[in-house]
């Protein structure tokens, strides 16, 4: 089944197409894809056949994808919640000499609706080969394990990304592939001393589109993570883009920052190379992390307690 158009509104149509209990996966050749397409998706050339990874946020299907939406509840009060933190200057009066100019950073707090959090379905992309054409693929779906709704974010976020799919039986042919799917959603910054000027390009290339007074907070964050001398640095691929992981072995803990998405820092006591290689749903559904730290008041102090 060949799929072309913006988007589908279930997987109904797909299910009532496959037979009963039959295992499907949705699919895209590879070469059938443009370049700037492909790219974008956060596939690269370098990956080999049977690397996973999470798919870069393009548009809201990719983005609930990757990193889950909140549900607002207008109907209960509302709560005082941390928004950001700013760059603040200001001058001040100090006695009978001139004024101060002074800058500090300020955390932000609104009123606003409660909400529950959706955690992100983390659908990840495989790469897999027929043996003739090198193919993105989907997990293994089956009618009845799999929802309609499931079935369907998967087929959107195909759509999103490339603009069609189709829907296989779940051999593809034949399919040829590792036994062991090898995740690739982390690349390690070179080993040895990590300037922080390395660290500060990768950071300002995500957040290309932040004001200064915004953007210089979230940059003493990870200055100040990066001054404690991590042995190891990892930045985030595809629907990782944006988060950085700082390893540090003789305390047993990796610290995990997100700077597009989110306010807290997360801390792990796990072996870090394991926790790479979970999805993203994993993680977050295991409660797998130690600690999650607001960046509010008090983070820095706790980020030297740690």
């Amino acid at each position: 089944m060949h799929i072309e158009q913006t988007r589908v509104m279930s997987g109904d149509r797909i299910l009532q197409a496959v037979p009963s209990g039959t295992a499907f996966r949705v699919v895209i050749r590879v070469d059938g894809i443009s370049a700037s397409r492909l790219e974008r998706s956060g596939y690269r050339s370098k990956f080999v056949v049977g690397d996973s990874f999470l798919p870069t946020v393009v548009g809201p299907r990719t983005r609930f994808n990757a990193h889950g939406r909140y549900h607002l509840r207008r109907n209960l009060p509302l709560e005082s919640r941390y928004i950001n933190t700013i760059e603040w200057t200001y001058e001040q009066w100090n006695g009978k000499g001139p004024k101060q100019t002074i800058t500090e950073f300020k955390d932000i707090y609104r009123d606003c609706y409660q909400r529950d959090f959706e955690a992100p379905p983390a659908e990840e992309l495989i790469v897999v080969s027929t043996g003739v054409d090198l193919l993105l693929v989907s997990r293994e779906l089956t009618p009845g394990t799999d929802s309609s709704d499931q079935i369907g974010h998967i087929v959107n976020v195909f759509l999103e990304l490339f603009g069609s799919c189709e829907i296989r039986m779940a051999d593809l042919a034949h399919l040829l592939t590792t036994p062991h799917v090898r995740r690739v959603n982390w690349t390690m910054l070179p080993p040895g001393s990590h300037p922080w000027p390395m660290v500060e390009r990768l950071l300002k290339e995500v957040l290309n589109d932040r004001a200064p007074r915004t953007l210089n907070p979230i940059l003493a964050r990870q200055r100040k993570i990066e001054s404690k001398n991590p042995a190891e640095i990892y930045a985030g691929n595809g629907g990782f883009h944006g988060y950085m992981a700082y390893v540090f072995p003789v305390k047993g803990v990796a610290i995990l920052e997100c700077v597009k998405f989110g306010n807290a820092t997360y801390v792990f006591d796990m072996n870090w190379p394991t926790a790479s290689q979970l999805s993203k749903a994993e993680v977050i559904s295991g409660g797998l992390y130690r600690d999650r730290i607001i960046h509010s008041d008090g983070w820095d102090a706790k980020i030297d307690a740690i």
